[in-house]
């Protein structure tokens, strides 16, 4: 599987060391669908940690151990919308960063979510895999 890292044209992409809502994007020839959606003060630190879970356990997103090594598989890890927190506490960030979130699951249902809140959902593995095994008839 190919994981691309917040690219920027071949370099990382600054923007992703602040502040944000971020998402997973699973991609499989020219059919993507986002897998998962966070939120960070430091996307690129909280995704990179993702990535280290994935490779631990490839059903944290719902992915299986053949999937991980499928060669036509990519993961996307990429910035949904930047958020500028720069000016407010702590906790105020906190709770911007989590409506938005909230937003934009409820936009673009991920597969590994819930579509109403930021938990995983417990049939993930079934979701993920059904939604790569209907690929195959396109």
């Amino acid at each position: 599987m190919k994981i691309t890292f917040f690219d920027d044209s071949n370099a990382i992409n600054k923007n992703a060391i602040g502040s944000g809502v971020y998402k997973f994007v699973l991609k499989k020839g020219e059919n993507q669908r986002i897998l998962y959606i966070g939120k960070s003060y430091s996307m690129i630190s909280r995704c990179a940690n993702h990535i280290y879970e994935l490779e631990k356990d490839n059903s944290y997103f719902g992915l299986t151990p053949k999937n991980w090594v499928n060669k036509e598989l990519e993961i996307i890890v990429d910035i949904y919308e930047q958020v500028d927190t720069s000016q407010l506490s702590s906790s105020d960030r906190d709770i911007l960063l989590y409506e938005k979130e909230l937003e934009a699951i409820k936009i673009e249902k991920p597969l590994a979510q819930s579509e109403t809140s930021d938990r995983l959902r417990r049939d993930r593995v079934k979701c993920v895999q059904d939604y790569l095994n209907s690929l195959n008839y396109l």
